[in-house]
C-alpha cells in the first residue's frame, strides 16, 4: 500500500478560501474501496437518476469496466454507500455506490463485452 497525503483548503460557502487548511493521510490499497469522495463528485452522482437496467462504466485500477444496474438496495439508512447491485458485462455482480458509476452513451460502448 501507498501512504497518500492530501492537503486541503477550506472554502467558505461563497467559494472563497477561508485561510484554513488540513491534511488527510490514508493508505491507498489495491482492491480496497475508496472512502474519500470529492463533494462535487458526490453531488453529481446523487443528481443522476439511475434506473434499473441503466448502462454505466466505472474506472477500476486504471481500466474502464462496463455494466448494468440490476437493482437498488432497499435500506432504511439514508446512506448512498454501495446502494446499487450491478452486473458487469462479464457476468459478475457486486455492489457499487453512485459516485463509482458514470453514464455511458451508446456510441461509447465497448467493442468487446467482458
Amino acid at each position: 500500500p501507498h501512504l497518500c497525503c492530501l492537503r486541503l483548503a477550506v472554502m467558505k460557502r461563497n467559494g472563497q478560501l477561508s485561510g484554513e487548511c488540513f491534511t488527510i493521510k490514508y493508505h491507498d490499497t489495491p482492491d480496497v474501496i475508496d472512502f474519500f469522495v470529492l463533494r462535487q463528485t458526490y453531488d453529481n452522482a446523487l443528481d443522476r437518476q439511475w434506473e434499473i437496467g441503466d448502462r454505466f462504466r466505472s474506472m477500476i485500477d486504471d481500466h474502464w469496466w462496463w455494466g448494468r444496474i440490476d437493482c437498488r438496495r432497499s435500506t432504511t439508512s439514508t446512506s448512498e454507500f454501495l446502494k446499487y447491485r450491478i452486473i458487469w458485462d462479464n457476468g459478475e455482480s457486486e455492489s457499487l455506490s453512485p459516485w463509482d458509476m458514470e453514464p455511458v452513451e451508446p456510441s461509447a460502448e465497448p467493442v468487446e463485452v467482458g
